[in-house]
């Protein structure tokens, strides 16, 4: 489905990554936006508060100021369980989506299982992790 140009409308995205070892902070990983516009595209990581969706047509970026963290780790299993949730703010369009703006809120969860060195745990190191991200926002081309 194209965009409809000229007003706001809602846009939702999912994205949901199984890996094992450390992820790659310029890790792409797949992504289903659905709402305004449907498409399947990759979701490409980026450093600290911004990343880049890529998708059919045209790139857009996604910042996420203020976001708020929760993480705990269990010390004798080395589960690690992080929340993130805050503001999303998508700009700089390319292709089919010059122009875009749009503004909204995301929640993310993980699930890792940190490393254990000498009998402890390192969380920046998992064997495996699971994450799940949604966000829901309304955008405007």
């Amino acid at each position: 489905m194209s965009p409809n140009w000229g007003h706001s409308s809602a846009e939702n995205f999912e994205v949901v990554t199984v890996s094992t070892g450390a992820p790659h902070p310029e890790k792409s990983v797949p992504i289903i936006a659905y709402g305004e516009f449907a498409a399947v595209g990759s979701f490409q990581l980026g450093r600290q508060t911004t990343s880049k969706i890529i998708l059919p047509g045209g790139t857009f970026t996604v910042s996420y100021p203020g976001a708020t963290i929760t993480h705990s780790i269990n010390p004798r299993t080395c589960a690690v369980m992080e929340n993130e949730r805050g503001p999303i703010v998508i700009s700089h369009g390319t292709g089919s989506y010059s122009g875009i703006s749009g503004r909204g809120t995301f929640q993310s969860r993980s699930l890792g299982i940190a490393s254990k060195t000498k009998g402890q745990c390192n969380p920046t190191h998992p064997v495996a992790l699971q994450q799940i991200m949604t966000a829901q926002t309304w955008v405007k081309f």
